[in-house]
């Protein structure tokens, strides 16, 4: 199961950049990122979020929905 969808289920509160995806920081969501290599914590609003490159799966989705069209 993706990290999306594994906080999608915890009811953890998501947000996003394009692929990137964002959790804001509770000890679910420390536990989650901290198993990403590449998660990064950065402050906002004077409130703590996960930055995880790539993992926002409604994007990865839309794109290859995108990519199956063909111009008419």
């Amino acid at each position: 199961m993706s990290i999306y969808k594994r906080a999608v289920e915890l009811g953890l509160t998501i947000d996003n950049h394009e692929s990137d995806l964002y959790l804001k920081s509770c000890p679910e969501a420390d536990a989650l990122a901290e198993s990403e290599p590449n998660s990064q914590m950065f402050q906002f609003n004077g409130e703590f979020w996960w930055d995880i490159p790539f993992k926002y799966d409604p994007w990865w989705e839309q794109k290859n929905r995108d990519a199956r069209v063909t111009p008419t």
